[in-house]
């Protein structure tokens, strides 16, 4: 992706996420294994930092650059926090 810099390709992937969420909801696609929905994903932990977003499953910050769509290691979340999760991404 050498076409777009750093900022657009966060920028293009918050809003392909939030897409596949709308699709989701309206029943046109299956749920995906993203780290939005995960029990692993904290997100905004580290607020103000480049990597604000922690996995807890192998203990590590990350930005929204490096958020997953399809993850092999995804373990849904209870609904509750997947909804607080959905809140505060669709938020930003």
């Amino acid at each position: 992706m050498n076409e777009l810099s750093e900022e657009e390709q966060v920028i293009f992937l918050r809003g392909l996420i939030k897409m596949i969420r709308k699709l989701q909801q309206q029943g046109q696609i299956s749920v995906a294994r993203m780290c939005v929905t995960c029990q692993f994903f904290q997100p905004n932990r580290y607020p103000g930092s480049d990597r604000p977003h922690h996995c807890a499953l192998v203990n590590a910050p990350f930005g929204d650059r490096h958020l997953r769509l399809n993850c092999a290691e995804h373990v849904a979340a209870d609904s509750e926090t997947a909804k607080q999760n959905w809140n505060f991404y669709l938020s930003k």
